[in-house]
């Protein structure tokens, strides 16, 4: 991400713009206003050609734009210079006019002046040089070496300005003048100095913000710039023998001349060296602040996170024991002390043996052996220990072990969380769960005996004194016998729905097909009398206690086909389908089906969607299902729509993955018994 640029050079930047384009525009206004003193300083000086100015225009506002990070006007204004100049010296190297000298203005003033209003062979490059580096800056940024090639050109073009500008304070026409063609403006050359320095300035500091170090080219651009001015004087003195002459007589010039190029270059070389010196010197001195700032910042942040680490363990909510293979304990926290109910001094005397409950120090034993031995990196188990005042702990115990560099052990980290109000909480919970469970048998089979007197009295009554009852009294002794009848057969479901405690059955791999092959024995005649087809797909082994999970199949194909729609012969379909380490099992039908807003209020015990007098039941059997299910590990739920059946599906977990994929499979007419 590239940074702004800094308080101070971003000043030097614009400034350096808003003075060139300053330039270019006074001599314009001169230009049109027919002001000597504005287009050349003085009459015996060379004037800023018309186009010249115009170029100085649209290099300052490139320049200002480059600094406000404009790109696209910087690139445009850029091209555009380039383009004035690279045209202009085609004029000059072609011999030909392109009708740009003096396509805006008719020049009045030649002095110096080889073609009316072509600008100077020097000043053509410079614009095409600062044209350039403008166009490359506002290029873009996968072109990663345009700040050095802004520096570049940026510090060639000042350093032909500066050739042109020392020419003019010795006085020597050569170094401002290439031949007889047009001369470099005094004004032009300072505005070329200008220019390139703010774009030195600029692709230093942006190249500064981009990598926050200091440009690796800027040695080289230095070294170049320098060469570049010897070379020009060297060339300037070498086309100015009477100057030389005149100076220093007439056997100097070979060695003036000689003397400028050698020092030239070895000013440059010189520059180059220490340059690259000290900005290796800088490197390295960042790099060291950079070091040690990181290492400082590596202190802090281990101090920081041995403190974090030195809370956590002294103001934990859990115990923690930190133990060495040779020297016993090394530190405990005080959740420790309180969980077992000793001090520190008290704690570190005793051994881990002499406070676990002897009935859990085998297991703990076995674990920890494997641990040492490197089978496992650590271990978790609920584990007891015995407090100062004798009574028990019951906690969940995690325990890693870590190794010295050769693979010895080095110490244990123990995790301790009390769980001993979770047990008697689950230990309430069991009684209390006893208890419902003894006062629902006793309650359902003390119920059922006044049912069965009110039941056998009422029939009784009814063949002894049925002739002499009217017809009303008969239909109130049916309704007392079917009330009798159906309160037992709610409070045999209640019955078997407060039974319902797979938990207390260990789950077995039970093999499913061999379950419903059972439920379809016991709904036999069901299944005859309704004429319905049973679609047994291929069924796995699950995890499960086999009768709890018999009921399930067993309410959910009997309701398939309790619920069949008339004048349909009901078709049932039982399924099952692997899912990431359990099943999913589907019991289909194509019966009556119901709205899909009920589907999970007909799970709730005794809740029907249809009148007794349409369809037999006491709405127990799904929230069996539920219940089966659920304290099995799985969720059960339905799919159903008025008229289009309804689909169960529920999961188990697997005993076993299977050893191939498991494809539906429908026989032709399975057996119905």
């Amino acid at each position: 991400m590239t940074r702004p640029l800094s308080a101070v050079t971003k000043p030097i930047s614009l400034g350096a713009g808003a003075l060139v384009l300053l330039a270019g525009l006074l001599v314009l206004i001169g230009w049109h206003i027919h002001s000597p003193e504005m287009v050349q300083l003085s009459p015996d000086l060379v004037p800023m050609q018309y186009n010249t100015a115009l170029g100085f225009l649209l290099g300052g506002a490139g320049l200002i734009a480059l600094s406000e990070s404009r790109p696209g006007l910087t690139q445009a204004l850029g091209l555009v210079m380039a383009l004035i100049g690279t045209v202009t010296l085609a004029e000059y190297g072609l011999g030909v006019d392109l009708g740009i000298d003096e396509m805006f203005m008719t020049s009045y003033i030649t002095e110096a002046t080889s073609h009316p209003g072509r600008m100077a062979p020097n000043t053509a490059l410079c614009f095409l040089l600062s044209g350039t580096g403008m166009a490359v800056s506002g290029a873009s940024r996968f072109f990663s070496r345009r700040r050095a090639v802004q520096g570049l050109l940026g510090a060639l073009t000042a350093s032909l300005g500066a050739v042109a500008l020392s020419g003019y304070l010795v006085g020597m026409e050569t170094a401002y003048g290439w031949g007889n063609l047009t001369r470099m403006a005094v004004h032009t050359s300072a505005a070329f100095v200008v220019l390139g320095t703010g774009l030195i300035v600029h692709a230093w500091e942006s190249d500064r913000a981009e990598t926050n170090e200091m440009a690796g080219w800027l040695p080289a651009v230095v070294g170049i710039c320098l060469l570049t001015v010897a070379i020009a004087l060297w060339q300037a003195l070498s086309a100015n023998e009477q100057f030389l002459i005149r100076r220093y007589g007439t056997e100097a010039d070979f060695l003036a001349e000689e003397l400028v190029l050698l020092y030239g270059v070895a000013a440059a070389a010189a520059a180059y060296w220490a340059m690259s010196k000290a900005q290796s010197a800088h490197r390295a001195a960042q790099a060291a602040q950079a070091e040690v700032a990181e290492r400082r910042l590596a202190e802090q942040r281990l101090a920081e996170s041995e403190a974090r680490f030195r809370t956590y363990f002294e103001m934990g909510m859990v115990g923690f024991a930190e133990t060495s293979i040779e020297k016993g304990w090394v530190r405990v926290n005080d959740e420790l002390c309180r969980m077992l109910g000793y001090d520190h001094g008290e704690i570190v005397t005793l051994t881990w043996a002499e406070l676990t409950h002897p009935e859990d120090l085998a297991p703990d034993v076995a674990q920890f052996e494997r641990l040492l031995a490197g089978e496992v990196d650590g271990y978790s188990m609920e584990k007891r220990f015995l407090r100062k005042d004798g009574e028990v702990v019951h906690t969940i115990m995690s325990a890693r072990l870590r190794r010295k560099p050769d693979g010895s052990p080095d110490y244990l980290f123990a995790v301790l969380q009390d769980i001993s109000a979770l047990k008697k909480m689950e230990e309430q919970i069991r009684q209390s769960n006893a208890e419902l469970e003894q006062f629902a048998y006793v309650a359902s089979h003390d119920l059922q005996e006044p049912l069965r007197s009110v039941t056998s009295y009422a029939q009784l009554l009814e063949r002894g004194y049925g002739q002499v009852l009217d017809a009303e009294g008969r239909e109130f002794l049916g309704f007392i016998v079917g009330g009798a009848k159906r309160a037992g057969a709610l409070i045999r479901g209640l019955l078997a729905f407060s039974r319902v405690a797979p938990e207390t059955e260990t789950p077995v791999p039970t093999d499913c097909a061999g379950v419903v092959k059972s439920v379809l024995l016991d709904l036999g005649p069901a299944l005859r009398e309704a004429d319905a087809v049973v679609d047994i797909g291929p069924l796995p082994k699950v995890m499960a206690a086999p009768d709890p999970l018999a009921r399930v199949f067993l309410n959910l194909i009997g309701n398939a086909i309790k619920y069949r729609a008339p004048g349909r012969r009901p078709e049932i379909r039982v399924s099952a389908e692997y899912r990431r380490h359990e099943w999913l099992f589907a019991v289909k039908d194509n019966g009556i089906g119901f709205d899909p807003q009920y589907s999970e209020q007909i799970f709730m015990i005794f809740k029907r969607l249809h009148s007794r007098t349409a369809y037999e039941g006491t709405g127990i059997g799904l929230a069996i299902c539920k219940r089966v299910v659920e304290r099995l590990g799985g969720r059960i739920w339905v799919e159903s729509s008025p008229g289009e059946g309804a689909t169960f599906r529920f999961t188990l977990r697997a005993a076993e993955p299977p050893t191939e994929p498991v494809r539906p499979h429908t026989p032709p007419r399975p057996s119905t018994t």
